[in-house]
């Protein structure tokens, strides 16, 4: 979906991020950019600026349509516009895995492995040995230190 060119491909909107109303941030666009998007997908182009404007949608679209950008690039957006974000430790995870990790319901529908992320402070290795306990596959990964910074610190 990656398109670097000044003509987007079949699957791709000819919509640019940077052309997307409310503007997106320098940082969000940035990062978006270095990750080797330009254009958006029909889903991405209607709903980012819908989310951006505080609006409620609801997307019902195929596998690999880009909806999770979709969600989160409006996310960082509007964590990054908020006046008093959230602090690391007002982040409190539900107790049941169940809830706070979960498959996209389309993908465990169709047979595939779905797959979460958690990002967890070194002082939550308790919650991650409640989720061993509980049979909750986990694989470790490391962000990497020269990522861009997007969330407001």
């Amino acid at each position: 979906m990656a398109a670097s060119s000044s003509y987007p491909s079949g699957a791709l909107t000819g919509t640019r991020f940077s052309d997307l109303q409310p503007p997106l941030s320098k940082p969000v666009l940035e990062a978006i950019r270095e990750a080797g998007f330009e254009f958006c997908t029909p889903v991405q182009a209607a709903t980012i600026p819908l989310l951006c404007s505080f609006k409620d949608v609801a997307v019902d679209a195929a596998t690999g349509s880009g909806k999770t950008l979709a969600f989160v690039v409006p996310l960082v957006e509007i964590l990054r516009r908020s006046s008093s974000p959230p602090k690391p430790h007002e982040y409190d995870p539900p107790q049941d895995p169940n809830v706070f990790i979960h498959r996209v319901g389309r993908t465990a529908r169709m047979g595939r492995q779905g797959n979460a992320i958690v990002f967890m402070l070194p002082k939550e290795e308790e919650y991650v040995e409640f989720l061993r306990i509980r049979r909750v596959p986990l694989q470790e990964r490391k962000c990497s230190d020269d990522a861009p910074d997007v969330v407001p610190q």
